[in-house]
């Protein structure tokens, strides 16, 4: 069985998920670049595919294909770092204010402060 078809489309698809990841970090405003920065689940999961597929045929590597496994690795640990890392440094923490309720001026919920608008 030949399976050059695969190792071409593997290759075809790493350098498309490379380029992707490259194009969303163009600053520019327009939708026909920013576009491409909503399906981050589905492109780290084909990156992570074409990786895996290119770690199968890693025997006939050529000087290209070296560049093109350097080039997804560090995008895909992009993408991988917007999933495990950006998340955490989001998180804040609220603390909770304790409020004196005055009549007719503020109402105590849950330790939350709102003023009654008459």
């Amino acid at each position: 069985m030949d399976l050059s078809l695969l190792y071409y489309s593997i290759q075809w698809l790493a350098g498309f998920i490379a380029f992707v990841t490259i194009w969303g970090w163009i600053p520019l405003d327009n939708w026909w670049v920013r576009g491409v920065e909503f399906p981050r689940i589905q492109i780290m999961v084909l990156g992570i595919i074409a990786w895996i597929g290119m770690l199968i045929f890693w025997s006939e590597w050529q000087l290209g294909q070296w560049l093109l496994f350097t080039v997804l690795s560090i995008t895909l640990a992009f993408q991988l770092g917007w999933y495990c890392l950006i998340p955490s440094y989001g998180k804040k923490k609220f603390k909770r204010q304790k409020t004196s309720q005055k009549a007719g001026a503020s109402t105590k919920n849950n330790g939350i402060k709102r003023t009654n608008a008459q």
